[in-house]
Protein backbone atom coordinates (compact mmCIF):
# COMPACT_ATOMS: atom_id res chain seq x y z
CA UNK A 1 0.00 0.00 0.00
CA UNK A 2 1.55 3.10 -0.78
CA UNK A 3 0.98 6.80 -3.02
CA UNK A 4 2.81 8.50 -4.90
CA UNK A 5 4.97 11.47 -3.39
CA UNK A 6 3.95 9.90 -0.39
CA UNK A 7 6.31 10.60 2.72
CA UNK A 8 7.94 6.53 3.56
CA UNK A 9 6.49 5.32 6.66
CA UNK A 10 9.69 4.69 8.05
CA UNK A 11 10.49 7.95 7.76
CA UNK A 12 7.45 8.76 9.80
CA UNK A 13 8.22 7.10 12.51
CA UNK A 14 11.29 8.77 12.80
CA UNK A 15 9.92 12.16 12.18
CA UNK A 16 7.61 11.07 15.49
CA UNK A 17 10.29 10.44 17.69
CA UNK A 18 12.83 13.10 16.50
CA UNK A 19 9.74 15.61 17.11
CA UNK A 20 9.28 14.10 20.72
CA UNK A 21 12.67 14.54 22.16
CA UNK A 22 12.99 18.13 20.91
CA UNK A 23 9.64 18.47 22.77
CA UNK A 24 11.22 17.23 26.20
CA UNK A 25 14.21 20.10 25.28
CA UNK A 26 11.20 22.77 25.02
CA UNK A 27 9.47 21.89 27.85
CA UNK A 28 13.03 21.48 30.30
CA UNK A 29 13.57 25.14 28.53
CA UNK A 30 10.05 26.46 29.64
CA UNK A 31 9.69 24.77 32.78
CA UNK A 32 12.85 23.31 33.77
CA UNK A 33 11.13 20.32 34.55
CA UNK A 34 11.16 16.87 32.56
CA UNK A 35 8.21 15.43 30.39
CA UNK A 36 7.21 13.56 33.49
CA UNK A 37 5.76 17.12 34.78
CA UNK A 38 3.82 17.82 31.19
CA UNK A 39 0.29 17.20 30.07
CA UNK A 40 0.57 14.63 27.51
CA UNK A 41 -1.37 16.69 25.24
CA UNK A 42 2.01 18.83 25.09
CA UNK A 43 3.86 15.55 23.50
CA UNK A 44 0.39 15.18 21.09
CA UNK A 45 0.48 18.73 20.04
CA UNK A 46 4.45 18.84 19.25
CA UNK A 47 4.24 15.85 16.89
CA UNK A 48 1.34 16.95 14.96
CA UNK A 49 3.55 20.41 14.34
CA UNK A 50 6.21 18.48 12.74
CA UNK A 51 4.08 16.77 10.35
CA UNK A 52 2.51 20.23 10.38
CA UNK A 53 5.74 21.68 8.79
CA UNK A 54 5.59 18.91 6.01
CA UNK A 55 2.93 19.57 3.76
CA UNK A 56 2.47 16.10 2.62
CA UNK A 57 2.26 14.69 5.92
CA UNK A 58 -1.56 15.72 6.76
CA UNK A 59 -2.76 15.48 10.40
CA UNK A 60 -5.37 16.04 12.68
CA UNK A 61 -5.32 15.23 16.60
CA UNK A 62 -8.49 13.95 18.63
CA UNK A 63 -10.35 12.33 15.58
CA UNK A 64 -13.20 10.37 16.80
CA UNK A 65 -12.97 6.47 16.04
CA UNK A 66 -15.63 5.86 14.62
CA UNK A 67 -15.94 8.24 11.89
CA UNK A 68 -12.20 7.82 11.12
CA UNK A 69 -12.62 4.20 10.96
CA UNK A 70 -15.95 4.57 8.33
CA UNK A 71 -13.96 6.96 6.46
CA UNK A 72 -10.79 4.35 5.87
CA UNK A 73 -13.31 1.29 5.03
CA UNK A 74 -12.15 -0.81 8.54
CA UNK A 75 -15.28 -0.67 10.91
CA UNK A 76 -15.57 -4.14 11.94
CA UNK A 77 -18.63 -6.32 11.14
CA UNK A 78 -20.82 -8.10 13.13
CA UNK A 79 -22.08 -8.18 16.91
CA UNK A 80 -20.37 -4.79 18.88
CA UNK A 81 -18.34 -6.53 21.64
CA UNK A 82 -18.62 -5.00 24.91
CA UNK A 83 -15.10 -3.34 24.92
CA UNK A 84 -15.49 -1.66 21.75
CA UNK A 85 -14.55 2.01 22.40
CA UNK A 86 -16.35 3.33 19.28
CA UNK A 87 -17.09 6.77 21.32
CA UNK A 88 -13.30 7.27 21.83
CA UNK A 89 -10.96 9.62 19.85
CA UNK A 90 -7.46 8.51 18.42
CA UNK A 91 -4.53 10.97 19.63
CA UNK A 92 -3.01 11.95 16.30
CA UNK A 93 -4.56 10.30 12.51
CA UNK A 94 -2.19 10.88 9.70
CA UNK A 95 -3.47 11.08 6.36
CA UNK A 96 -2.94 10.19 2.47
CA UNK A 97 -2.68 13.02 -0.01
CA UNK A 98 -6.00 12.16 -1.01
CA UNK A 99 -7.62 12.33 2.62
CA UNK A 100 -7.57 8.45 3.78
CA UNK A 101 -6.56 7.60 6.90
CA UNK A 102 -2.97 6.41 6.77
CA UNK A 103 -1.68 5.77 10.07
CA UNK A 104 -3.30 6.30 13.40
CA UNK A 105 -1.03 7.13 16.77
CA UNK A 106 -1.64 6.95 20.30
CA UNK A 107 0.33 8.61 22.74
CA UNK A 108 0.98 7.73 26.21
CA UNK A 109 3.81 9.68 28.98
CA UNK A 110 4.80 9.37 30.91
CA UNK A 111 5.53 5.27 31.68
CA UNK A 112 7.53 4.01 34.49
CA UNK A 113 6.92 0.12 34.13
CA UNK A 114 5.68 -2.28 31.54
CA UNK A 115 1.95 -1.79 33.40
CA UNK A 116 -0.12 -4.05 30.79
CA UNK A 117 -3.13 -1.72 32.50
CA UNK A 118 -1.86 1.05 31.00
CA UNK A 119 -0.62 -0.40 27.67
CA UNK A 120 -3.24 -3.05 26.32
CA UNK A 121 -6.23 -0.67 26.12
CA UNK A 122 -4.22 1.51 23.75
CA UNK A 123 -3.16 -1.47 22.19
CA UNK A 124 -6.50 -3.07 21.51
CA UNK A 125 -7.75 -0.33 19.93
CA UNK A 126 -5.14 0.19 17.33
CA UNK A 127 -5.36 -3.58 16.59
CA UNK A 128 -8.74 -2.92 16.05
CA UNK A 129 -8.17 -0.21 13.37
CA UNK A 130 -5.66 -2.31 11.25
CA UNK A 131 -7.83 -5.46 10.85
CA UNK A 132 -7.52 -6.35 7.17
CA UNK A 133 -11.16 -5.21 5.70
CA UNK A 134 -11.53 -4.90 1.69
CA UNK A 135 -10.42 -1.34 0.70
CA UNK A 136 -8.80 0.41 4.20
CA UNK A 137 -6.37 2.81 3.43
CA UNK A 138 -4.92 2.16 7.05
CA UNK A 139 -1.12 0.93 6.50
CA UNK A 140 0.11 0.79 10.43
CA UNK A 141 -0.66 2.56 13.58
CA UNK A 142 1.66 3.62 16.66
CA UNK A 143 1.76 3.11 20.67
CA UNK A 144 4.29 6.13 20.96
CA UNK A 145 5.17 6.68 24.59
CA UNK A 146 7.90 9.03 26.83
CA UNK A 147 9.70 6.47 29.91
CA UNK A 148 11.83 7.72 32.44
CA UNK A 149 13.58 6.33 35.15
CA UNK A 150 15.46 7.29 38.09
CA UNK A 151 19.36 5.90 38.87
CA UNK A 152 18.59 2.55 40.10
CA UNK A 153 19.83 1.45 43.72
CA UNK A 154 19.66 -2.03 42.60
CA UNK A 155 19.11 -4.44 39.81
CA UNK A 156 20.50 -2.52 36.78
CA UNK A 157 23.74 -0.86 36.60
CA UNK A 158 22.75 2.77 35.34
CA UNK A 159 18.81 4.34 34.62
CA UNK A 160 19.99 3.96 30.75
CA UNK A 161 20.11 -0.26 31.02
CA UNK A 162 16.63 0.35 33.17
CA UNK A 163 14.85 2.01 30.21
CA UNK A 164 16.44 -0.43 27.84
CA UNK A 165 14.70 -3.54 30.06
CA UNK A 166 11.63 -1.41 29.51
CA UNK A 167 11.37 -1.11 26.35
CA UNK A 168 12.38 -4.76 25.88
CA UNK A 169 9.62 -5.67 28.13
CA UNK A 170 6.80 -3.36 26.29
CA UNK A 171 7.63 -5.09 22.88
CA UNK A 172 7.46 -8.67 24.35
CA UNK A 173 3.73 -7.37 25.92
CA UNK A 174 2.59 -6.18 22.48
CA UNK A 175 3.78 -8.12 20.37
CA UNK A 176 1.89 -11.57 22.76
CA UNK A 177 -1.22 -9.42 22.32
CA UNK A 178 -1.05 -8.49 18.25
CA UNK A 179 -0.01 -11.52 16.66
CA UNK A 180 -3.30 -13.21 16.80
CA UNK A 181 -4.38 -10.36 15.06
CA UNK A 182 -2.04 -11.13 11.63
CA UNK A 183 -0.32 -8.20 12.88
CA UNK A 184 3.47 -7.96 13.55
CA UNK A 185 5.13 -5.12 16.11
CA UNK A 186 8.08 -3.25 15.42
CA UNK A 187 10.12 -1.85 18.16
CA UNK A 188 11.56 2.14 17.85
CA UNK A 189 13.29 3.25 20.21
CA UNK A 190 15.43 6.88 20.49
CA UNK A 191 18.57 6.98 22.82
CA UNK A 192 18.27 6.67 26.54
CA UNK A 193 19.27 10.64 27.30
CA UNK A 194 20.99 11.52 30.49
CA UNK A 195 20.30 14.95 32.05
CA UNK A 196 22.18 16.82 35.00
CA UNK A 197 19.54 15.50 37.31
CA UNK A 198 19.91 11.70 37.81
CA UNK A 199 18.28 9.34 35.70
CA UNK A 200 17.14 8.83 32.43
CA UNK A 201 14.59 9.00 29.78
CA UNK A 202 13.40 7.65 25.96
CA UNK A 203 10.77 8.09 23.34
CA UNK A 204 10.28 4.60 21.82
CA UNK A 205 7.51 3.35 19.52
CA UNK A 206 5.72 0.43 18.98
CA UNK A 207 4.95 0.48 15.54
CA UNK A 208 1.93 -2.31 14.41
CA UNK A 209 1.82 -3.48 10.69
CA UNK A 210 0.41 -6.13 9.38
CA UNK A 211 2.41 -9.58 8.48
CA UNK A 212 4.41 -8.92 5.32
CA UNK A 213 4.39 -5.63 5.16
CA UNK A 214 7.49 -4.84 7.53
CA UNK A 215 9.66 -4.37 4.92
CA UNK A 216 7.99 -0.59 4.07
CA UNK A 217 9.67 0.20 7.99
CA UNK A 218 13.11 -0.65 7.23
Amino acid sequence: MSETGAVPAKDLIDIMIKSSERAFRQHYNISGWWLDDAPEYFLTSSIALAFAKNNRVPVLMEQPVWETLSIAAALPHGRRRNDDRRTGRFDLVLYWGKGDPRGIVEIKSPLYSADKGRILPDIKRLCDSMRKKEGSQIQFSVFLYYASASDPKQKYDSAGESLKHLTERIHEIVQENVSGDGLVALSRCGKPHEEEEPGAWIIAAEVLVRKGSEQSFK
